[in-house]
């Protein structure tokens, strides 16, 4: 599989089906729920000339990737873990909800998930298939981020600064949020806590469990919640020193995407707000790419593999297409590059066929299994299973591409 990526909508939105297809194809990706909400919020918006709003979130949603990909826990639960003493693990995965662990007849533990909710809503999507509830939700979340109001929030935020001190440059406000978060000092906590609209009687649980602790610093106590409480912070002092505008409503929602960067390898976008900022706040080897440059990328691999159409038609993409063509240099290469070293090692351009030729039985010996496995009762450590398993609705055919070989119809699981 190849890097973790998370796109956010106006990208999705530059690519064509082709290109997606093969974005799905060589990149995982964390669909983050800002991704989710913003396709949904469309439903609310008046049609685009010949387009009505449910075209262009079918659009959307059938654009978003499907295999390999996974819903990041929202990030406010994860901070409130966080601050609780529980661990997030920032290392350029995603976080998801924990699966049914089970034992095979062959004794070996496996953590099952169903198909992931998130990504069988846009599937759904795409088809055109939207339930009131969504519409209801569609149109209330527009009217709360037209009424959005962060003055509160920035006069919060400016009370943190020295008086005196002016902050004229986006480095300059991200150095200060670190030192805040670097502080010792129990307001800083409080004020994090504000900010990130933690629940009163967790406030109170959250500050004894600090003291307790001999009041460590904020990036100490609870890394994932310092480094959201950094973002807010950075984004309304941004908005105090006019570096952000703050009379954009959508600029609050984009910032929002930084949030998940922990959670990946690449950042996509075509956002002048994220260009501008995303840099700032990757700090476990991330990169940044602009939208347009890796949708050239995309469009140069589809030239090639057209090329090869009726061979992908024997064997699908997923088994014709492992790795990007190492004959090719572009955006899509060089993240492979950085983040798969060795991968023009490996087979490609059809290389598999016979591997793909013989997966019938592996898949059939598979699902055996998976009828056999049973849930268990007791506590098991989900860390230490055997397997993962993933239950995952794949089309065969989506814009050009033969995405599955027929013998795969009715399997659509991975492992």
């Amino acid at each position: 599989m190849g890097p973790m990526l998370i796109f956010d909508k106006s990208a999705l939105q530059a690519l064509s089906l082709d290109e997606a297809v093969l974005a799905n194809q060589f990149f995982m990706a964390n669909i983050t729920p800002l991704l989710y909400v913003e396709t949904l919020a469309d439903l609310s918006k008046p049609a685009q000339r010949r387009r009505s709003a449910d075209d262009i979130v079918s659009d959307v949603a059938g654009k978003t990737p499907i295999m390999s990909a996974f819903p990041n826990v929202p990030h406010s639960e994860l901070v409130l873990a966080d601050l609780r003493g529980t661990s997030i693990s920032m290392t350029n995965r995603p976080v998801i909800l924990r699966g049914e662990v089970r034992r095979g007849p062959d004794g070996m533990l496996g953590e099952h998930f169903d198909q992931f909710p998130e990504v069988a809503a846009l599937e759904r999507w795409h088809r055109g298939a939207f339930d009131e509830v969504e519409r209801l939700f569609a149109r209330q979340w527009r009217t709360q981020l037209s009424s959005l109001n962060h003055d509160a929030a920035v006069a919060m935020a400016k009370n943190t600064v020295p008086e005196g001190t002016r902050l004229t440059t986006l480095q300059e406000v991200k150095t200060f949020v670190d030192s805040a978060a670097d502080s010792r000092e129990p307001a800083i906590l409080q004020l994090a806590m504000e900010l990130l609209e933690v629940d009163p009687q967790s406030r109170l649980e959250i500050a004894a469990r600090h003291q307790s602790l001999a009041r460590p610093t904020l990036r100490e106590f609870a890394p994932y919640a310092a480094f959201v409480f950094r973002v807010d912070l950075f984004f309304y002092l941004s908005v105090a020193s006019s570096l952000i505008s703050g009379e954009r409503p959508s600029n609050r929602v984009d910032i929002a995407y930084l949030y998940y960067l922990p959670f990946c390898h690449v950042f996509v976008s075509n956002d002048k707000l994220h260009a501008r900022t995303a840099p700032l706040f990757m700090e476990q080897g991330q990169v940044f790419v602009e939208g347009v440059k890796l949708k050239a990328g995309f469009a140069e691999i589809t030239e090639h593999y057209s090329a090869f159409q009726a061979e992908i038609e024997k064997i699908g993409l997923v088994a014709f297409a492992r790795c990007p063509p190492k004959t090719q240099t572009n955006s899509v290469t060089e993240l492979w590059d950085t983040f798969q070293p060795g991968w023009q090692m490996r087979d490609h351009d059809g290389a598999v066929a016979a591997e793909a030729e013989g997966a019938t039985g592996k898949v059939t010996e598979l699902q055996r299994h998976i009828a056999q496995a049973e849930p268990i009762t007791e506590a098991i450590d989900p860390d230490s299973v055997d397997y993962a398993l993933i239950t995952r609705v794949v089309p065969m055919r989506r814009g050009r591409w033969k995405i599955l070989p027929d013998e795969a119809a009715g399997h659509n699981r991975e492992n």
